[in-house]
C-alpha cells in the first residue's frame, strides 16, 4: 500500500518537472474583443490568437529569427515587447499588419546581429524604440531612414563606430551611451532630424556617454535645420583630452553641453566660441588647470557652470568675464587657495557658490556679499577655516539663513559640522584636508576654547542687538520729550496772554453787529 502512494506520487512529480520544460502559451480573454497572450519555456513562435492581442509577455523565449513566419499575429497592442527572447534577426515587413496602435517596440536583452532596413518605417510616429543591451555590433545605413520615432535607446551595445547610421531618421532622444564609439566623424548625424518632443521632456537630446570617444571633430555634430537640431549634448565619461578652438562653432542652437568625466587636460579660448545660446556647461572631474582668458566670451546665456574636481590653481580676475546671466557657479575642489570677491566681480546674477575644498583659510565675505548682493546660497565644506572667521561668516550667511549643505564633522572643533581650527596654522602650504582634520583632531583645548569664542561672540551679539534696542528707546524718549515741552509751552504762552488781557494791558477789540429788523444794510461797531 505505501508502496504504491509513494509511485503515484513519483509519477506525479515526474510529470509535473517533465511539462515544466513544454512551450506554453496562454490566453486570456480581456472584455469581449480582446485577449492578453503569455508564453513560457522556450517558445519559439506565437499561435494564432483567437481574438486581437492587445498584451504580450514573453518569459524565456526563443525566437532567433523573427519574421512572418514567427511574429504574433493580430496584435493589436501599445508595446510589442520581446526582451530577453535571444532574437538574432528582425526581417523585413515583419510588422507589416501590425496598425498604428503600436507605440513602442521593446527589444532589450537579445542577441541581435541584424535589423532589415526601414523596417519601422511603416509606422507614421512611435514613441519608442528600445534595443538596449542587445550585443549589437553595426547596423546598416539608413536602417532608420524614413522612421519617426521620440525615443531611440542604443545603449549598453558593442557599436565602436556610427557613420551613416542615422540618416534619414526623425527623433527626440537618441540614447548611445556606454558602448564603444571611439570618435564622432564629421557630418555624422548631418542628415538626422532632431523633432522637439510633443509632450515633457520636449528639448532634442543626443546622449553619447561612457564610450570611448577621444577627440571631438569640428562639425561633428552639425545638422542641415538649425530649427531641428541636438539641443542637450551629453558626453559624459569619455576620453577626451582637449577641446581645439571652434570645435562648437557650427552648434549655436546647443542648450546643455555635459564634458564631465573626462580627461581633459587642455581649452583654448575658442573652445566654446559660437554657443551663444547654451545655458548649462558641465566641465566637473576633468584634468583642467587654467582656464584661458575670454574662454567664456560667448556665454553671455550661460546660467549653470560646474568647473569641481579639476586641478585650477589659479583664477584671473576676468576669468569669468562675459558669464552676464551665470546663476550657478561650482568650482569646489580645485587648489585655488586665493580667492575673493574680485573673481566673481562681473557675475553680478550670482545666487548659488560652491568653493568647498579648495585650501581657503580666509574669506571677506561682507565684500563678495556687497558686490554680489544676489548670492543667497553659499557652500564653503572642507576648507582649513579659523574658527573665529567661520564664527563671522555664519554671521553674515545667517541673514540667508545660514551655511547651505554643511559636511558633517562633528567629532572635532566644526560649526555646523563645518571642521575649523581654534588658530591660525604656521603654513598652509601643500597642505591637504585630510591633515588639516588630522592637526584639528590633536589640539584637545580645541573644544574649551570653541565653546568660550562662541559664549564670547554670543554676549558680543547680544551686546550689539542691546545698544540698537537702547538706541531705538532714546530715540522714541527724545520725540516724546520734545513734544512735551512744546505742548507746555504753548499752554504757558496762552495763560500769559490771558492774564494780559484780563488787566488791559492789552486790548482786544471785539466787534458787534447792529441789525434792526427790516433792514438790509448791517453796521459794525467797535
Amino acid at each position: 500500500m505505501h508502496f504504491s502512494v509513494f509511485l503515484v506520487l513519483f509519477m506525479c512529480f515526474c510529470v509535473i518537472n517533465c511539462s515544466g520544460g513544454v512551450p506554453t502559451c496562454r490566453q486570456k480573454v480581456e472584455g469581449y474583443v480582446y485577449t492578453t497572450l503569455r508564453c513560457f519555456n522556450n517558445t519559439q513562435s506565437f499561435p494564432v490568437a483567437d481574438k486581437p492581442v492587445i498584451s504580450l509577455e514573453c518569459f524565456d523565449c526563443n525566437i532567433p529569427v523573427l519574421n512572418q513566419e514567427t511574429i504574433l499575429k493580430r496584435f493589436v497592442g501599445e508595446a510589442f515587447n520581446l526582451s530577453n527572447s535571444h532574437i538574432h534577426v528582425i526581417s523585413e515587413n515583419v510588422f507589416s499588419e501590425f496598425t498604428k496602435k503600436t507605440q513602442r517596440f521593446i527589444f532589450e536583452n537579445n542577441e541581435i546581429d541584424d535589423v532589415s532596413p526601414k523596417v519601422f518605417s511603416k509606422f507614421s510616429k512611435l514613441e519608442e524604440i528600445n534595443f538596449r543591451n542587445s550585443k549589437i555590433s553595426q547596423l546598416t545605413a539608413g536602417i532608420f531612414d524614413g522612421t519617426y520615432v521620440t525615443e531611440l535607446t542604443l545603449s549598453e551595445n558593442l557599436f565602436s563606430g556610427i557613420d551613416r547610421i542615422f540618416e534619414g531618421l526623425k527623433v527626440t532622444r537618441l540614447n548611445l551611451s556606454s558602448n564603444n564609439i571611439r570618435e564622432i566623424r564629421k557630418d555624422s548625424f548631418a542628415r538626422t532630424i532632431f523633432i522637439e518632443g510633443n509632450v515633457f521632456p520636449r528639448d532634442q537630446r543626443l546622449d553619447l556617454s561612457n564610450n570611448l570617444i577621444e577627440k571631438i571633430y569640428s562639425g561633428g555634430f552639425k545638422c542641415s535645420d538649425v530649427n531641428n537640431c541636438v539641443k542637450i549634448l551629453e558626453l559624459a565619461k569619455n576620453s577626451i583630452t582637449r577641446i581645439e578652438s571652434y570645435t562648437f562653432l557650427e552648434n549655436s542652437y546647443l542648450s546643455e553641453l555635459s564634458l564631465s568625466e573626462n580627461s581633459i587636460t587642455q581649452l583654448e579660448s575658442n573652445s566654446f566660441r559660437g554657443l551663444i545660446n547654451l545655458k548649462s556647461l558641465n566641465l566637473r572631474h576633468n584634468l583642467i588647470q587654467n582656464i584661458p582668458v575670454s574662454m567664456f566670451a560667448d556665454l553671455q546665456q550661460l546660467k549653470t557652470l560646474d568647473l569641481s574636481q579639476n586641478l585650477i590653481s589659479l583664477l584671473q580676475l576676468n576669468t569669468f568675464s562675459g558669464l552676464t546671466s551665470l546663476e550657478i557657479l561650482n568650482i569646489s575642489h580645485n587648489s585655488l587657495e586665493t580667492f575673493n570677491h574680485l573673481h566673481i566681480l562681473p557675475l553680478g546674477r550670482l545666487t548659488d557658490l560652491d568653493i568647498s575644498d579648495i585650501k581657503l583659510h580666509h574669506l571677506n565675505l561682507t565684500l563678495i556679499l556687497h558686490t554680489n548682493f544676489k548670492l543667497r546660497n553659499l557652500i564653503l565644506n572642507d576648507n582649513f577655516w579659523i574658527c573665529s572667521d567661520l564664527i563671522d561668516l555664519y554671521k553674515e550667511m545667517n541673514k540667508f539663513g545660514g551655511f547651505k549643505s554643511p559636511t558633517r564633522h562633528f567629532e572635532i572643533s566644526n560649526l555646523h559640522g563645518i571642521a575649523c581650527s581654534r588658530q591660525k596654522l604656521d603654513s598652509y602650504e601643500d597642505l591637504t584636508f585630510n591633515k588639516f582634520l588630522k592637526i584639528v583632531s590633536e589640539d584637545k583645548q580645541t573644544t574649551d576654547w570653541f565653546d568660550l569664542k562662541l559664549h564670547t561672540n554670543e554676549n558680543i551679539y547680544t551686546n550689539d542687538y542691546a545698544g540698537n534696542y537702547l538706541k531705538k528707546i532714546y530715540g522714541m524718549f527724545v520725540f516724546i520729550v520734545i513734544i512735551v515741552v512744546l505742548i507746555i509751552a504753548y499752554c504757558i504762552i496762552k495763560l500769559i496772554m490771558q492774564c494780559l488781557y484780563d488787566h488791559n494791558i492789552l486790548k482786544f477789540h471785539r466787534l458787534s453787529f447792529l441789525y434792526v429788523q427790516d433792514q438790509r444794510n448791517v453796521q459794525v461797531c467797535s
